[in-house]
């Protein structure tokens, strides 16, 4: 499942939802990651923003990307991002990706 967070039509935030069954897989973990840098790679001409925010969600576990459109680099660079969701870091990192969100679509 994706969902898409757009201001005015343009998107500036999106989440992958896969299922737990697929952190058994490492195949899984591997296609979850290339799935995520696809969607960079659509949504880099539309979104509005400097840097767009996508995680990639597996049960309990999150991995944070970001994108920089000014070099369209994506962090993390390499697949296997993916960590179990530790509710301090996992809070801290969302609420991060919220604000900087937040902060650029105020911009727009």
């Amino acid at each position: 499942v994706t969902y898409v967070v757009e201001v005015n039509d343009l998107p500036i935030f999106f989440l992958e939802i896969k299922t737990p069954l697929h952190l058994d897989h490492i195949c899984s973990r591997v296609d979850a990651d290339a799935q995520m840098r696809a969607r960079f790679r659509a949504l880099y001409n539309v979104t509005p923003t400097p840097r767009l925010h996508g995680i990639s969600v597996m049960g309990q576990r999150l991995a944070f990307y970001c994108m920089d459109k000014a070099t369209g680099r994506v962090d993390p660079n390499s697949s296997g991002g993916i960590r179990t969701l530790r509710r301090r870091m996992g809070i801290r990192g969302f609420m991060a990706v919220t604000n900087d969100v937040k902060e650029m679509a105020a911009a727009l």
